[in-house]
């Protein structure tokens, strides 16, 4: 007895890096083309939304400031980049496994520009280092 085919279930087939244009056409429909605009200030809104909604739920607990500091510190530092990528990538009407890479190359270009600003603007780093790094600019 032969064996049935089975139908497929999704409309699309699973995607690969070789067919990816072929997987879903692109459409530049207005929606579209708005939701590709709102992926950034999404991400962003997110990470910052994070941040207020975990100080806000910590400052009505009853632990010491410098645990509750911890804390915050801690959560923020995961929950913030974990939901910048997330809601950016889900705002993205296509490509969204690229959106998010991309994201968070950039979220992690922009804290690599920060820490190298703030660790040459320090005097405090720079004299441990024993000058070695140079000063940026003279105030």
């Amino acid at each position: 007895m032969a064996a049935k085919k089975l139908k497929p279930i999704n409309k699309w087939p699973i995607a690969s890096c070789r067919n990816m244009n072929a997987v879903r056409p692109v459409s530049l429909d207005l929606k579209n083309t708005l939701r590709w605009i709102a992926v950034l200030p999404a991400a962003i809104g997110a990470y910052l939304g994070i941040q207020v909604v975990v100080a806000i739920g910590n400052s009505f607990s009853g632990y010491p400031e410098s645990l509750i500091n911890v804390w915050c510190q801690l959560i923020n530092s995961i929950a913030g980049p974990y939901l910048f990528v997330l809601v950016g990538a889900k705002t993205a009407p296509f490509y969204k496994f690229i959106t998010a890479v991309v994201l968070t190359v950039l979220f992690s270009l922009a804290n690599g520009v920060l820490l190298t600003l703030v660790l040459h603007r320090s005097d405090s780093f720079r004299r441990r280092c024993g000058g070695l790094l140079p000063r940026l600019s003279s105030d």
